[in-house]
């Protein structure tokens, strides 16, 4: 059932399983490291990363790095999160870079409804 899922998701927003070259990803951890040893800062980092020249899927995975970036806190949170935290926070930021592409005129959505067939907040992307 969930390969079905998968599937269908690929198929419908064009969603492709390249490899992200180790070379990619070792300048990103690179920059991402540097950030977190406070050797340069967020914003430094968040426009080192922009300057990075990456074909499409790896942008849209940088993209959400730099979200990720820029919402996640410096220090661990040592209360207890919420849901409604949880998401805004940490997954929203994340999603949204791999899915929303304003150019094409796709955003992803909370609709904050819970339906009948899975009892649990649905997200959905659509296209404007």
């Amino acid at each position: 059932m969930y390969a079905t899922v998968i599937q269908t998701i690929e198929g419908t927003y064009g969603i492709k399983k390249p490899r992200i070259p180790m070379d990619t990803i070792t300048k990103i951890l690179n920059i991402i490291q540097d950030v977190s040893t406070k050797t340069i800062s967020g914003d430094k980092g968040i426009m080192q990363l922009i300057d990075l020249d990456f074909p499409s899927q790896e942008t849209r995975f940088v993209k959400s790095i730099i979200q990720l970036m820029g919402k996640l806190p410096c220090n661990p949170i040592s209360s207890d999160i919420n849901e409604s935290e949880l998401g805004s926070r940490y997954i929203d930021p994340f999603l949204c870079g791999l899915f929303d592409d304003p150019d094409r005129g796709m955003f992803l959505r909370w609709t904050n409804e819970i339906t009948d067939v899975f009892d649990e907040i649905v997200i959905i992307i659509t296209r404007v």
